[in-house]
């Protein structure tokens, strides 16, 4: 596919109109695709391009289009350690889009990039905000649970914490594909809980569900998926580690 949306390009030197919307889509596909398979700086480059082309444009309207660009955006700026830029560029994209189309998942991407600075009374906050949305996307279901799953759990509200990251897996199980890592991450969560409240049979039931996935499906599907899960899954995998 990369292969494909690579070679493409306009007939002449000054695009069409209609070759500048493809440009424009190209460039998101690719910037997506580069950041699942971690080659963030490569995906960094193709986002600009496209967000550089809608600035540009101004015969043509992206509204919906550029939700999808942002997310994509600050997702790879948070996996590039910069989410302050992230938070940035969702702000000022937010500020535009709030008459235009939903931002939720443009909020939730924000609550992220809050949340890798350690702003969680913010991240709260945004995802209370969300949540109060009638007819919410599976996406943003999914992102929303998790998020506020890992707020609780640097906060040690376990009850509230396993609650939101049992959503989260079913959230996750709507998708079809990409979702190995995230069903995993979650599992590994969720026997975390169990751990520090002692439930040791609950816990190696969710490990045995954890091996089980890992037997029969392997680890499959983007690691990077989910922005800020990685770092997430880091901080559980490290040894006596300190407070997010």
């Amino acid at each position: 596919a990369t292969d494909v949306l690579e070679a493409w390009q306009p007939l002449g030197r000054i695009p069409a109109a209609i070759e500048e919307v493809v440009l424009f889509r190209k460039h998101v596909i690719l910037g997506r695709i580069l950041r699942f398979q971690g080659k963030f700086e490569e995906s960094l480059l193709n986002l600009e391009k496209s967000k550089n082309l809608a600035d540009s444009c101004h015969n043509l309207i992206f509204d919906e289009d550029r939700c999808d660009l942002m997310c994509n955006l600050a997702d790879t700026l948070r996996e590039l350690e910069r989410p302050a830029n992230a938070e940035h560029c969702l702000r000022a994209e937010i500020a535009r889009q709030n008459q235009v189309c939903r931002p939720n998942l443009l909020k939730l991407a924000l609550a992220e990039c809050l949340f890798a600075q350690g702003r969680y009374t913010e991240v709260e906050a945004l995802c209370s905000e969300v949540e109060s949305k009638p007819n919410l996307l599976k996406m943003e279901k999914m992102r929303l649970a998790i998020t506020r799953a890992k707020v609780f759990h640097i906060k040690s509200e376990w009850e509230r914490a396993f609650q939101l990251w049992t959503e989260a897996l079913h959230a996750v199980d709507q998708f079809t594909r990409t979702k190995g890592h995230t069903t995993r991450t979650i599992l590994l969560s969720i026997c975390d809980i169990l751990r520090r409240q002692g439930q040791h049979e609950l816990e190696l039931k969710s490990r045995d569900q954890l091996t089980t996935l890992e037997q029969l499906a392997g680890t499959g599907g983007s690691l990077y998926w989910i922005a800020g899960l990685r770092h997430w899954l880091d901080h559980m995998q490290t040894p006596n580690r300190p407070r997010i």
